[in-house]
């Protein structure tokens, strides 16, 4: 209903559009098409021979301004900033912001200069940035603050539908504009925030926190899917996860040790880089189903298919290389860093609670004597509300002036690796979509559009290129392959 555009659904339409009288999609016929993959699987061959040959002269599409950095001191102390002197183009990105609203790509484009900006403005006035998610800083809270807000932006949006949607499960008449199948989804939703809060409170968790954990999960989901509709980013990190927000918000005393190590564990099990998350895949399919007019029921019972499906593939998958082949020791962050989240956040809160003689009382609370001893960390509200006003302030002038140019996303990805890194990506995308509508008009749009569609599938080409190469390579010689990193990871 708020015509949102979908760019991944809409790339993916664009493909597979066919003419009555062609066997081929239309785009197929286009030679900018043709020319922008062939020019983008070149770029990345080219680079990609360069890592196993020296003297081949690759392309390379990242470039270094470090040396800048003394010219802006306080904005470099940022954690972050270092993606702003490092920018890379990447085709997808560049391709898929030509779907966009203006603001939106402008927006994306403007991440790293809003962030290097914040910086600048912290360290200015002696503060510091801290983005570590488990330990609670300032910066984390302030993301979470600014998905607070874009969840409370979704809710007030479509308000009237949820609610006949809700009233509807609960047995009340159905409004006319609220299909029977989402009746029964709301339901299953339901039934299944339920039963995860159930298995948490099984396995040890007090019901309090079971509750709280999962309807942050759901908030997570939500925005994130709503981010990938809107914006067609297929990497994001929300820079935030439950057990550092609660933990700052209710306080050390109310979480207590138990509660933070199961949060701490369910954190990182459950969000801990939500990349891969399922709900914008679902959302992406379903628009694509709408788009050639399938109902959302015929399409349920391949989608739980390929869920169950994916599942067992991947659990295979998984016990096969570990079994047979390992730890993937190399790779520091999954096998040393992220294990350790949970234990040593664990023994510093329960230093903290011993100094101030407050261990006792916080192994002992339950239920609801937890959210009764509520007691914040320092300034911890006061940056949730910093990110909650600074998405709802956005959203309102967006409504209420025409010229405003910032979307309210900008403020709910600022700082995070994955938007820093296609902020330039975005931009570049931003100013040749601007350059061709203002100079040629509608018309012109058109005519470059299968340029743009072109650059999407040669990247995409170019890394399932490289991927067989580097399986063959892992094959032949047993060593891992020297494959371009073409995305960041």
């Amino acid at each position: 209903r708020e015509l949102l555009p979908y760019p991944i659904a809409r790339f993916v339409e664009e493909v597979g559009q066919l003419q009555p009288d062609r066997r081929l999609p239309e785009v197929a016929y286009s030679k900018l098409f043709w020319l922008a993959v062939v020019a983008v699987v070149a770029i990345h061959s080219s680079y990609g021979i360069s890592l196993y040959f020296p003297k081949f002269v690759g392309v390379q599409l990242s470039f270094n301004f470090l040396p800048l950095r003394s010219l802006f001191p306080n904005a470099s102390k940022g954690p972050m900033s270092w993606a702003v002197y490092l920018p890379q183009i990447y085709f997808t990105v560049l391709g898929l912001s030509f779907f966009l609203r203006g603001e939106v790509s402008l927006s994306l484009g403007l991440v790293g200069v809003v962030y290097m900006v914040f910086a600048s403005l912290m360290y200015s006035y002696g503060l510091s940035i801290e983005h570590s998610p488990y330990v609670p800083g300032n910066f984390s809270l302030l993301l979470f603050g600014a998905w607070l807000g874009g969840a409370g932006l979704i809710l007030y949006t479509g308000r009237r539908y949820y609610l006949h949607v809700l009233a509807s499960s609960a047995g009340l008449p159905r409004a006319e504009e609220v299909p029977g199948y989402c009746v029964w989804a709301a339901r299953g939703m339901m039934l299944c925030l339920a039963g995860a809060t159930w298995l948490l409170t099984h396995y040890g968790l007090d019901w309090t926190m079971s509750v709280l954990l999962v309807l942050m999960v759901l908030l997570m989901m939500v925005v994130l899917s709503r981010i990938t509709a809107e914006t067609g980013a297929f990497f994001i990190q929300p820079g935030w996860v439950p057990v550092g927000v609660l933990t700052a918000i209710l306080g050390d005393q109310a979480i207590g040790p138990s509660a933070f190590m199961l949060l701490g564990v369910a954190s990182v099990v459950l969000v801990n880089d939500p990349r891969e998350a399922v709900m914008p895949y679902l959302t992406n399919a379903m628009q694509i189903a709408d788009q050639g007019q399938t109902r959302p029921k015929r399409i349920a019972p391949w989608l739980g298919v390929m869920l169950v499906a994916g599942f067992l593939v991947t659990l295979m998958v998984t016990l096969l290389f570990q079994y047979n082949k390992g730890m993937n020791t190399s790779d520091n962050w999954s096998t040393r860093d992220v294990p350790s989240f949970a234990p040593n956040g664990t023994a510093t809160l329960v230093q903290e609670l011993s100094a101030r003689e407050q261990l006792s009382t916080a192994t002992v609370l339950e239920g609801l004597e937890k959210l009764k001893a509520f007691t914040p960390r320092p300034d911890t509200l006061g940056w949730v509300v910093l990110g909650v006003g600074l998405v709802v302030a956005c959203a309102v002038a967006r409504l209420r002036l025409s010229w405003w140019p910032i979307h309210p996303v900008i403020f709910m990805v600022f700082g995070t690796m994955p938007a820093m890194r296609f902020s330039t990506s975005f931009f570049l995308g931003w100013l040749i979509k601007s350059a061709v509508v203002k100079l040629g008009g509608t018309k012109s749009y058109h005519q470059v559009r299968p340029l743009m569609i072109g650059m999407i599938a040669g990247e995409i080409l170019a890394v399932l290129v490289w991927t067989v190469i580097g399986v063959i390579y892992y094959m032949i010689w047993q060593t891992p392959p020297k494959n371009p990193l073409i995305f960041p990871g």
